[in-house]
């Protein structure tokens, strides 16, 4: 960014957050300096605590928030997975997304007090992560995401911690609880997903089985528009911000 300060810079949809202590602060203030001296800058915060803390922290900002541009994937992937049956009856094989990286806040014990919960319950608990050691070709990103997309929609519902774990599930259709992280960058940006039928969140282990046996009795699994309830209007914003004029008006059926 510093390299780009004499452009015009937009920050697509990202998660801003600052930890508490001497790195945190020397990031933070090495950041304010780096936005301060560019031009003109959008920062897009993917959940409103973090479009709050873009305000707060950069005053020479342009500040929006929006949900993560994956979501903009929601009518490619049901044109390309539409021949996928729903999972309807039993609901019982359950793929569970967990974080194995420094960010996660659950240890080992946690995550197997978890699946014995399930087992207890009657379900199957597969454990399975989204950090994954795969190749992106330039030609074939959407084939190897979908390669995974297609292996979340084989199981009845996913619980995660993982905010893509989440994105990924609404993607395919598939009912998700949702479990609390260390900052905001998940549970924040759930305020997103209120007109997601088939999403839960748990406060505490004990409350996974209840709402799984509530989302198992959906008749229907409905969720927003995306693309004509965020993204098209995103387009219109940068257009805007930049000065650019959109060659052609922003259609929900073209992700971005």
């Amino acid at each position: 960014i510093s390299d780009l300060s004499s452009n015009l810079l937009v920050q697509l949809p990202q998660t801003i957050h600052y930890s508490v202590g001497e790195i945190g602060r020397s990031r933070l203030m090495k950041s304010q300096t780096i936005f301060e001296a560019c031009k003109k800058i959008m920062l897009i915060g993917r959940d409103k605590i973090s479009a709050e803390n873009a305000r707060g922290y950069f005053d020479s900002a342009a500040v929006r928030a929006m949900p993560d541009m994956v979501l903009s994937l929601q009518d490619l992937v049901r044109r390309r997975m539409q021949y996928l049956p729903n999972k309807k009856e039993g609901k019982r094989r359950i793929l569970l997304i967990m974080r194995n990286d420094k960010e996660g806040v659950y240890s080992a014990e946690d995550k197997e007090r978890v699946a014995a919960i399930l087992r207890e319950n009657g379900y199957e608990a597969q454990f399975w992560d989204t950090d994954v050691s795969d190749r992106f070709p330039d030609s074939e990103k959407i084939e190897v995401l979908l390669k995974y997309l297609h292996y979340i929609s084989s199981f009845d519902a996913v619980i995660t911690d993982r905010y893509h774990g989440l994105i990924f599930t609404v993607l395919v259709e598939r009912p998700c609880v949702v479990l609390r992280t260390h900052n905001h960058k998940l549970t924040s940006a759930f305020d997103w997903f209120e007109k997601v039928n088939y999403v839960r969140l748990a406060e505490e282990f004990s409350q996974i089985p209840g709402q799984l046996r509530e989302l198992a009795q959906l008749a229907t699994l409905t969720s927003p528009n995306w693309n004509e309830e965020y993204f098209d209007k995103l387009a219109v914003q940068v257009s805007e911000f930049t000065g650019m004029v959109l060659t052609q008006s922003p259609k929900s059926s073209n992700p971005p």
